[in-house]
């Protein structure tokens, strides 16, 4: 069996060890998230037309904020932008976005901007 890593972590916070729990992490466990309607697609035409909407959590994890800065540091703007699309849109919704021709540019920027803000925030705002 391997050891863990141990990482020191610095904190303004005051420290007990004596009384520190160590929290039990579930990667099976996800919290209830509150949706966003991102956007709308119309299917199909005359009465037989269907609105397909398509929704993004409000807020999202810091543990995907933090991801998203690490592919922002090692892969760029555009190598982000993709990630950010694809995970909070899943495949159907990326593919709608980024097929698209329907879409124009204002559209498109603020998709885009929207799942920006919440997933990178402003100074943390939009984060659990």
């Amino acid at each position: 069996m391997v050891a863990p890593k141990i990482r020191k972590v610095q904190s303004k916070a005051v420290f007990n060890p004596d009384t520190y729990v160590p929290p039990k992490l579930d990667p099976q466990a996800k919290a209830e998230q509150e949706m966003f309607h991102l956007f709308s697609v119309i299917e199909g035409e005359g009465e037989k037309a269907t609105e397909v909407q398509y929704h993004i959590p409000k807020q999202v994890s810091r543990a995907q904020g933090l991801r998203a800065m690490e592919i922002a540091s090692t892969g760029g703007e555009a190598a982000v932008t993709v990630w950010m699309l694809r995970e909070m849109l899943g495949d159907e919704g990326y593919k709608i976005v980024s097929n698209g021709d329907y879409i124009d540019d204002d559209t498109f920027d603020k998709i885009v901007e929207t799942v920006t803000e919440i997933v990178l925030g402003d100074s943390g705002k939009g984060r659990r």
